[in-house]
């Protein structure tokens, strides 16, 4: 026994006739009328007896067209019509016609991600999640052999249109999820979310993803190495008809290196809060940014573009260099790194400037410009691996990352700020510092002081430098000259650490005599 829905809204009873007839959703094969009504499209498979279920039946005409098809193509085949009724002719005409009872106004919904490969989707995906979305992939429950890039699975969904939606329902779990908001990355056409979405009785909010280029997602693609992106242009062109309906049909429009002005009206709508006090971010936290750094730089490997050149002073390659070290490698190196760190920076900190010109994130878009900030880093690991050094940098990389939460859990209002804390916050600068250090062979106490130093001096004399007026402070950052009470006249002290940091072998001796000298200025 099959079931037929009339689709759209005979999938919404659908769970009723699996209940009466003791079926489950690989039994569901809906139809639909085609473009001029003088068809029925739809895939079915044959078998012996077929319920064909539409909702709100009134005169029953596509109810009958749906029938006389079933019949032409399978005249052995009994037919039961399933649904239920409007009129006393719906009644009359349904074999079995079903009371349900009026239900209370839905509060559950989907958001549905569309886009071409390479468009972010899966990016945007984990990004909406952390707001205490389940995500759900449609690749999940795409069939053993698709081919290279999806050409088989191209030819059986032109017979069964529904294999995937069909799939989808009976596996992912998405049926029992109770959750408010769920999230479906990667359906290719608007019959297979309105499959889900019926099924599911969850409205859906279509969004489009998209680069502001085909030359940006272009690099996307190349960057992230999936065994099927050599056949780009092949899968683009087959999957093309469907995906542009989907994209017209989508009420949110997402250009990922714009505004992301469509992706906060969805936001507002669905009550989402998301980060940011003076630019809102796509992010729930920003500790989501340190997160997906953390886990792409782990990789060793570079899986996202430079999606634009980040200029340095090459001050780090600078200080190596009077550090003794003049290998143009460690030069590249460490300015790699600090490009990256120099990016993400401007994001976390909110900062429209730098170095005189708008931050890249102004220029190109926060999502964009944090991927290349995280593309940055991956190199410079690429770049510590083949010299041996990926444990001391993966090192450096967390306790940055460390350092930057910390700050981040203050700005959210989660810990108040302290002594010990700006120390922890302080390692942003440190830890770089001394991972110098140690590329010098120099003692690593000796540059963990001397970023410790730095940060109290940046935290005195920069707070309102280069377009950061009032900032700081407004993120409630832990500075430094409210924390230890001081003013200028600590720069004496402080500058008196500068012929001190020599002497210095651990972060706790570089730790002890900062304090030391801070306290004895007061």
């Amino acid at each position: 026994m099959k079931i037929v829905p009339v689709a759209r809204s005979g999938l919404l009873i659908v769970p009723d006739a699996i209940n009466h007839f003791g079926l489950d959703w690989s039994d569901v094969f809906p139809v639909r009328p085609g473009p001029a009504g003088e068809r029925i499209v739809g895939y079915v498979p044959p078998d012996d007896r077929y319920v064909v279920v539409e909702n709100n039946v009134a005169t029953g005409r596509t109810l009958r067209a749906v029938v006389r098809h079933l019949r032409a193509k399978f005249p052995h085949a009994g037919i039961t019509t399933f649904g239920t009724a409007r009129t006393v002719i719906g009644q009359r005409i349904l074999d079995v016609c079903i009371d349900v009872s009026p239900a209370p106004p839905i509060d559950r919904y989907m958001i549905a991600l569309g886009g071409f490969p390479g468009s972010g989707k899966s990016l945007l995906t984990h990004f909406i999640g952390d707001f205490g979305c389940p995500c759900y992939k449609w690749s999940d429950c795409l069939p053993d052999d698709i081919g290279r890039y999806g050409e088989n699975l191209a030819r059986l969904e032109i017979e069964d249109p529904y294999l995937l939606p069909r799939r989808f329902i009976s596996s992912s779990g998405i049926l029992d999820d109770l959750a408010r908001v769920v999230v479906v990355d990667g359906a290719k056409s608007p019959e297979q979310i309105d499959f889900i979405s019926f099924a599911t009785h969850r409205p859906a909010f279509i969004v489009w993803v998209e680069w502001g280029s085909e030359e940006m997602r272009r690099l996307a693609v190349s960057a992230r190495g999936d065994d099927d992106d050599r056949f780009d242009e092949e899968r683009k062109r087959l999957f093309a008809p469907r995906l542009e309906r989907l994209r017209r049909r989508a009420e949110f429009h997402v250009a990922l290196d714009g505004s992301l002005a469509s992706l906060f009206d969805l936001y507002d709508l669905l009550g989402f809060r998301p980060a940011g006090r003076f630019i809102r971010q796509p992010w729930v936290s920003k500790v989501r940014v340190l997160d997906w750094a953390l886990h792409e730089v782990g990789k060793g490997r570079v899986t996202l573009p430079v999606f634009a050149p980040v200029p340095t002073t090459g001050s780090y390659a600078r200080k190596l260099a009077r550090m003794g070290i003049e290998d143009p490698f460690w030069h590249r190196h460490v300015e790699t790194v600090r490009r990256g760190f120099k990016v993400l920076d401007d994001i976390l900190d909110e900062d429209p400037v730098r170095d005189g010109r708008p931050s890249l994130w102004k220029e190109i878009g926060l999502i964009p410009a944090a991927a290349t900030g995280i593309a940055y880093l991956q190199q410079a690991g690429v770049q510590a691996e083949k010299a041996g050094w990926f444990e001391h940098y993966m090192k450096m990389i967390q306790d940055t990352a460390d350092a930057v939460q910390g700050e981040i859990e203050v700005e959210e209002g989660q810990i108040r700020p302290t002594p010990e804390l700006w120390l922890r916050v302080a390692r942003r600068e440190a830890v770089f510092r001394e991972y110098l250090a140690r590329i010098a062979g120099r003692a690593p106490g000796s540059g963990y002081l001397d970023g410790l130093r730095a940060q109290a001096v940046d935290d005195l004399l920069g707070e309102n430098k280069e377009g950061r007026e009032g900032r700081e402070r407004a993120l409630r950052r832990p500075l430094f000259r409210e924390i230890f009470c001081a003013d200028t006249r600590a720069l004496e002290a402080l500058e008196r650490l500068r012929g001190l940091s020599s002497q210095i072998q651990t972060r706790r001796e570089a730790e002890n005599l900062f304090l030391e000298m801070i306290g004895g200025h007061k």
